[in-house]
């Protein structure tokens, strides 16, 4: 009898603590989005967008569009994948799964195929409340391929009131005598990033980028020895970063550093401490001095490269996002989201982002990009939340004094 009793107890065990797991998970409620979407021959669609999470981290999203009539309207997900309807009335598809983060912000892009009218969904994960949030934007926009020639565009600087003051850098990675300070200066740069390298570095050539009104920094190698390759010897690293530093630090004019290669180059063991610890020796070398560092753009950094934001942001002015598109096979709305989700990892500290972009458009096709097009990639860093953006590199460039780049609040 007392074997029941204990089985009897064992089970009633079980069934509570299951029961209890059922209500705590039934607890997250993510909620679903509809929207009207009208399309450009005024045909009606219902968007509905539905978070399905897979495990603790990842999720995706279910979008269902219906209309009242049969058609044969095709529409484009995020400028990848096609929805047809094939003369039905409903259609449903599946988001890839996504790994999502405290403070996230993914966006999807639906967009009716050969219009310029498209439709936006924001999705977001709340700490607070581990709710995953849809939604949104009011209104159809205009083709994101066309946006910077569009005045009425639904995206809004998060930083508006800091709009026309935007600092705009231009990295300089060729001898310095090939630039001109006053075309650059008059076509809306403010600062300039100087590889430590360049030829021509001498006080005389500072004061002529600083009496044009330019903010000087210099960018020198932590982690990468051009004559040996990747080194992730600490001690090593550090001496490099200092020797070449002290030696930039002797001239007047110099406003700030840049640390590029902070970084490795795979999974390396310890690199998050590794990254942290000399940005930290770099900050306390220099502490009157404007300190960032090129950050590589991917949400796992942290464990792949060692670039934990957390961890790096306490002693950085800036972290810049190098928001190479051409390089990773991206468009220009990936540059304000990937933005967007480093704008949320330095949120509540003095760290602030700042996008680079390339001006060319890629390692393989280093052809110039045009003027139009480097002007919208730069805006959408900043829509994405950004403090100011810049460019890769000096010397494969569209800058136009004619017509200077002065970033758009609206």
């Amino acid at each position: 009898m007392n074997n029941f009793r204990k089985k009897i107890l064992y089970i009633f065990c079980c069934v509570s603590l299951l029961t209890i797991f059922i209500v705590s998970a039934t607890n997250i409620k993510d909620n679903t989005e509809s929207v009207l979407y009208n399309t450009s021959d005024n045909m009606s669609f219902n968007i509905t967008a539905t978070p399905h999470r897979v495990n603790d981290n990842t999720a995706y999203i279910q979008l269902n569009i219906s209309t009242k009539g049969k058609n044969n309207k095709t529409f484009i997900l995020n400028n990848e994948t096609k929805i047809k309807f094939n003369n039905t009335n409903i259609s449903q598809i599946n988001t890839d799964n996504f790994t999502y983060y405290n403070g996230m912000n993914k966006i999807l892009t639906l967009k009716e195929n050969n219009t310029k009218s498209y439709v936006t969904l924001n999705i977001s994960f709340q700490e607070n409340n581990d709710q995953i949030i849809v939604t949104s934007s009011d209104e159809n926009t205009s083709d994101i391929d066309s946006i910077s020639s569009s005045p009425n565009d639904e995206f809004k600087l998060i930083k508006t009131s800091s709009a026309p003051n935007t600092p705009v850098y231009l990295i300089i990675s060729q001898t310095l005598s090939y630039y001109n300070p006053n075309y650059i200066k008059n076509s809306g740069v403010t600062h300039v990033i100087i590889n430590s390298r360049c030829d021509g570095i001498t006080q005389n050539r500072i004061n002529d980028f600083t009496n044009a009104g330019l903010y000087v920094q210099f960018y020198t190698a932590c982690f990468y020895d051009f004559n040996n390759g990747w080194d992730m010897n600490f001690d090593r690293a550090k001496n490099r970063v200092f020797n070449s530093l002290d030696d930039l630090n002797r001239y007047n004019g110099v406003d700030g550093f840049v640390l590029d290669y902070i970084r490795s180059p795979n999974a390396y063991d310890n690199n998050q401490h590794l990254v942290s610890d000399l940005i930290k020796e770099v900050r306390d070398r220099y502490p009157n001095k404007q300190l960032s560092a090129f950050i590589m753009p991917k949400e796992v950094g942290a464990e792949v490269y060692g670039q934990n934001i957390d961890w790096i942001k306490p002693n950085l002015n800036n972290i810049m996002i190098m928001a190479y598109k051409g390089n990773y096979g991206k468009n220009s709305d990936w540059i304000k989201y990937i933005n967007s989700y480093f704008y949320q990892k330095v949120s509540g500290s003095s760290c602030t982002v700042v996008s680079i972009v390339q001006s060319f458009r890629s390692d393989r096709d280093p052809s110039k990009l045009s003027r139009d097009e480097l002007y919208r990639d730069m805006d959408k860093g900043l829509y994405g939340g950004t403090y100011g953006t810049g460019l890769f590199r000096g010397g494969l460039n569209n800058l136009d004094p004619d017509r200077p780049y002065v970033p758009r609040s609206t």
